[in-house]
C-alpha cells in the first residue's frame, strides 16, 4: 500500500454543506534527485474568489499546524505501509535541517555589521 494512497484532510475548518464543494486550487509540490523543487499549481479559474482561496491555501502551509499535521499525515503512512523505520528516519533528515538552519542563523548573527577594518581608514586615521 502506498504512503499516499488516502486522501487526508488537513484542516476541517468547517463542516461543509450538504453539496460536496469541489476543489478549486491545487498546489502540487515535487523534487527531483538533485533536490531540485518545483512546484505546481491549478486553479479552476482566475477569480478573485479562487485566487483568495489559493492565497488562504499558501498561507496555511506556512503555519505550524500544518507542518504538524502534514507530519502526522506522513506518520500514518508510514505506519500502514509498514516502514516505520523510513518514518525515523525522515525525521532525522527533517530535524537535521532544522538545526543547520538555527546554526547558520547563529552563524549569521555573531558576525559583526562592521568590520574593523572598514571602520579605520587606510592611513590608519
Amino acid at each position: 500500500m502506498s504512503i499516499f494512497s488516502k486522501m487526508l484532510s488537513i484542516f476541517k475548518k468547517k463542516k461543509k454543506e450538504e453539496e460536496k464543494v469541489g476543489e478549486v486550487a491545487s498546489l502540487l509540490f515535487s523534487i527531483d534527485k538533485y533536490g531540485e523543487i518545483e512546484v505546481g499549481a491549478n486553479l479552476i479559474d482566475e477569480s478573485d474568489e479562487t485566487v483568495h482561496l489559493l492565497s488562504e491555501l499558501v498561507y496555511t502551509l506556512g503555519t505550524d499546524s500544518c507542518f504538524e499535521s502534514v507530519v502526522d499525515i506522513l506518520r500514518q503512512g508510514f505506519s500502514e505501509a509498514d516502514q516505520k523505520d523510513q518514518f525515523e528516519v525522515f525525521l532525522k533528515f527533517l530535524f537535521n535541517n532544522y538545526i543547520n538552519d538555527l546554526n547558520q542563523e547563529k552563524l549569521l548573527s555573531e558576525e559583526p555589521v562592521v568590520k574593523p577594518s572598514q571602520v579605520i581608514s587606510e592611513d590608519g586615521v
